[in-house]
């Protein structure tokens, strides 16, 4: 197989795994497809980066925040910020495919979240896989995630969560 084949073959995994995050929806406002997008993530987290995953409740009942690590040997950490909600997509008529299913036009990828944010927070995660996959042992640093789940309503109960849970964003000494 040639290198180009192997990067194919890559690249193909990587939009498959984003179409799956795409069909869980994870609507913000209205909680469709919530637990199914943080379940996905929690699974896709552990099953390739071999992260330990915290699912963290928010406060005021809002949508749950996803904590995943990969220890390091050294104690200070990189962490990857992004969101897995996505906005209503609104009159599905005005729409020229499914919004919850990858779509390729033009060579461009189509879906609600592809752009903002689940098609980053996906290719940070897979980078991160392929970076562990390259390296023997642990990585020199803790790599973790912090993915929330009310950005696309502004984050509203991101800061009481957090103030509440700081205990769980802090690196063992």
């Amino acid at each position: 197989m040639s290198e180009a084949t192997g990067d194919k073959i890559e690249i193909s995994k990587a939009i498959s795994n984003l179409s799956d995050l795409i069909a869980c929806k994870g609507v913000s406002d209205s909680g469709e497809g919530i637990q199914e997008s943080v379940q996905f993530l929690k699974q896709f987290l552990r099953s390739h980066l071999n992260a330990e995953v915290t699912i963290v409740k928010a406060e005021n009942d809002g949508n749950p925040i996803i904590l995943a690590t990969v220890k390091g040997i050294k104690k200070d950490a990189i962490m990857f910020y992004g969101h897995y909600d996505v906005m209503d997509p609104g009159d599905l008529n005005k729409w020229d495919s499914d919004p919850f299913k990858l779509t390729r036009r033009n060579g461009k990828l189509y879906a609600r979240g592809a752009g903002d944010n689940r098609g980053q927070l996906m290719a940070s995660i897979q980078g991160v896989e392929q970076y562990l996959n390259s390296i023997e042992g642990m990585p020199p640093q803790t790599i973790m995630f912090f993915i929330e789940g009310e950005e696309e309503q502004g984050s509203r109960n991101l800061f009481a969560t957090v103030a509440k849970h700081t205990d769980k964003l802090k690196l063992e000494s």
